[in-house]
């Protein structure tokens, strides 16, 4: 691993904390978590487009940090924007997924209506392109043997072809005081199918093959313990349209002095996240 190798931990730890997560907010957030990017939710969900009102940006990596046999990562970017009412964002990613090359675009509005005081609520939609490139060989043997009588014959291989979609995202976010509740799902509407091999496919929910839906549940609240002190308790909802059983995770951030951070998420399946970051002048926020 690249971190054995490396004589000089000092300094690889700046350029990962440089690299991993950069974003820059312009202006005091109304909840002191949304400071970092623990929650995907805050750049993700097109109700929350425009959260931060001023011109928000980052970029941000997801995966491992050496060489894994089935890769699955992620690299993105995003930028959003909020004007009066409204909330406009643009996204971009690639990913690497096993035999996957995932390419997506997304750009989205909100709107942001307050009931009262106290009580604001958000919706939003965006359109989705993605396009999946699949590398046939990386998941292939040069023979196959016969289930039946055991044979080992040849494989010419059948090409799987390429795909491409738009698609469409909605959102939803419920903020009170202190807690906000949000709700999102991806590919939920198919619009545009088309693979090489075929013609285009329009509205076809067979489609959901392909690009099957996501959706995404959060809820949090914040706990102020005094000395500029934050302790954020939160719960993730992830469900798959393919797979039945949906994903849970827990979590808790702690935040002091809007300076530092450090969040901790467990998933259920047995997955931990550590999370540490810190901000530099109120403007601009790191974490790794």
């Amino acid at each position: 691993m690249c971190w054995k190798k490396c004589k000089n931990r000092g300094l690889l730890t700046v350029i990962l904390l440089l690299i991993i997560v950069t974003s820059g907010l312009a202006q005091q957030e109304k909840l002191a978590v949304s400071k970092y990017l623990v929650l995907k939710d805050f750049y993700t969900n097109p109700a929350l487009f425009g959260y931060w009102g001023k011109p928000a940006f980052g970029a941000f990596y997801e995966g491992s940090l050496k060489k894994e046999d089935l890769p699955n990562n992620d690299i993105g970017l995003f930028f959003n924007q909020g004007k009066d009412k409204y909330g406009y964002a643009l996204e971009l990613h690639r990913s690497q997924y096993i035999y996957n090359n995932i390419i997506s675009i997304k750009p989205g509005i909100s709107r942001n209506f307050e009931l009262s005081s106290d009580v604001r609520i958000g919706i939003g939609a965006a359109i989705e392109y993605t396009h999946i490139e699949t590398q046939y060989e990386g998941f292939t043997f040069p023979d196959e043997v016969e289930p039946f009588y055991g044979f080992v014959k040849g494989t010419d291989g059948a090409n799987i072809p390429n795909r491409s979609a738009i698609t469409a995202d909605f959102g939803f976010s419920l903020h009170y005081k202190n807690f906000i509740l949000s709700a999102f799902g991806e590919n939920i509407a198919p619009i545009v199918a088309v693979t090489e091999d075929e013609d285009v496919d329009y509205f076809d929910s067979e489609s959901f093959a392909h690009f099957p839906p996501k959706y995404r549940t959060m809820v949090l609240y914040e706990f102020n313990l005094g000395s500029e002190f934050i302790v954020s308790p939160g719960f993730v909802l992830d469900y798959y349209h393919l797979d039945p059983e949906p994903f849970t995770t827990g979590l808790i951030n702690i935040q002091w002095r809007n300076l530092v951070m450090m969040n901790y998420s467990y998933e259920i399946h047995g997955i931990h996240q550590i999370m540490v970051g810190g901000r530099i002048k109120d403007k601009v926020s790191l974490s790794m």
